[in-house]
């Protein structure tokens, strides 16, 4: 079964892990499906918060060298993708950090085509901050200092203050699923999914999502279970909040349901094959 996106066959793959979508079992999927084929790495390479403040791209920036440091001896991000570019085979794997496509696009000469997992924009929120709060928490005091923004505001704030904090900065923070693929409100989704895209599906159906790529693959690939933020029931949303985050991630939403649907279809097919 080939589904809507193809992949042409000179084409790297790029593992694009939105944070709190499933990212860390998208990544551990992967790594197994592409066992037979090498994986390059790649850091972090979206900056949110050091959009707001110096002290915060320094943290990016520190995070970002020591990785390229630990897999490829050198500070440069662009010694890396030079890097790739030389070394990489068609088929092999772009992985690690959280990674953009836009960087990967501008940056590689070949064809790279997307892997990723979205989710629902209210879940992921909510899984967002529940998580960012609990972990600063369980911070020592003294290391708390040096936290990422969205940390320091979930622990300082109940989830509505967070949203308005998020919707204040809706130019930072808001629509982050585009931001990872690079699309902007103009772009038609289907279009850049079609050119762009080998294997996507949403988090709330990733069994379906495994067993799609495993056909595409030739190979079974299992999704797990690797949630490490808790439940986001944890965190109460009210009818108020669901209109802000509707501002917040309008776009978001837009490609998530494009995506839903999509694999509704895969579904029915696959049903009318079954039994038609």
């Amino acid at each position: 079964m080939t589904g809507p996106f193809t992949v042409h066959p000179g084409s790297l793959l790029l593992c694009l892990r939105v944070p709190k979508t499933g990212s860390r079992s998208l990544g551990a999927a992967l790594d197994a499906a592409f066992a037979g084929k090498r994986r390059f790495y790649l850091p972090n390479t979206l900056e949110f918060d050091g959009r707001l403040s110096t002290f915060q791209h320094l943290r990016f920036r520190r995070s970002q060298i020591r990785n390229l440091i630990a897999h490829y001896g050198t500070p440069s991000l662009e010694c890396a993708f030079r890097h790739i570019e030389q070394k990489a085979m068609n088929g092999d794997l772009l992985s690690g950090g959280h990674i953009d496509f836009r960087t990967v696009f501008w940056r590689l000469t070949r064809e790279v085509r997307i892997v990723t997992i979205l989710r629902n924009p209210y879940d992921r929120c909510r899984s967002e901050y529940y998580y960012a709060r609990q972990s600063q928490l369980a911070k020592q005091p003294l290391t708390r200092l040096d936290s990422g923004t969205i940390p320091l505001v979930a622990a300082k704030f109940d989830f509505n203050s967070y949203v308005d904090f998020l919707l204040d900065h809706r130019d930072v923070y808001g629509d982050i699923s585009a931001a990872y693929l690079g699309l902007l409100p103009c772009t038609d989704i289907d279009a850049f999914f079609r050119r762009h895209v080998f294997h996507a599906g949403v988090l709330e159906r990733s069994d379906q999502f495994a067993r799609a790529l495993g056909d595409k693959l030739g190979t079974r690939v299992q999704f797990p279970q690797l949630n490490g933020s808790g439940s986001e029931q944890h965190v109460p949303l009210t009818a108020a909040t669901k209109r802000k985050l509707d501002l917040l991630y309008g776009f978001d939403f837009a490609i998530y349901e494009y995506l839903l649907n999509s694999s509704q279809q895969r579904a029915a097919r696959v049903r009318h094959r079954a039994f038609g």
